[in-house]
């Protein structure tokens, strides 16, 4: 079984490209990004579901990826603008379309 979430409210994330506003004295440009969460046992053995999960982000752009030292916890971490399509995606590819 897989459970896909988001968690509440938006993370600050350093972004290191050079561009935007720029943080005093870090170098850095400072994004809101939010940890998109899938869960489901067995994901980080030699299963389906990772493979799924990553095929279904497509070319969305990550700032971070991260399993847990279980493998049950895959967490991403994606631009507001991109929760709801990450969402979308991930609930089609485990859950179906609904229709």
């Amino acid at each position: 079984m897989v459970e896909v979430a988001v968690e509440p409210g938006p993370q600050r994330h350093a972004e290191g490209n050079g561009e935007g506003d720029l943080e005093a004295g870090t170098g850095m440009a400072m994004t809101e990004a939010f940890d998109v969460v899938v869960v489901g046992a067995g994901l980080g053995e030699s299963t389906p579901a990772m493979s799924r999960a990553l095929s279904a982000i497509g070319d969305v752009r990550l700032h971070m990826l991260s399993l847990s030292a279980t493998g049950i916890n895959l967490t991403l971490i994606v631009d507001g603008e991109q929760v709801r399509p990450v969402m979308q995606r991930l609930h089609e590819t485990f859950f179906g379309t609904g229709e």
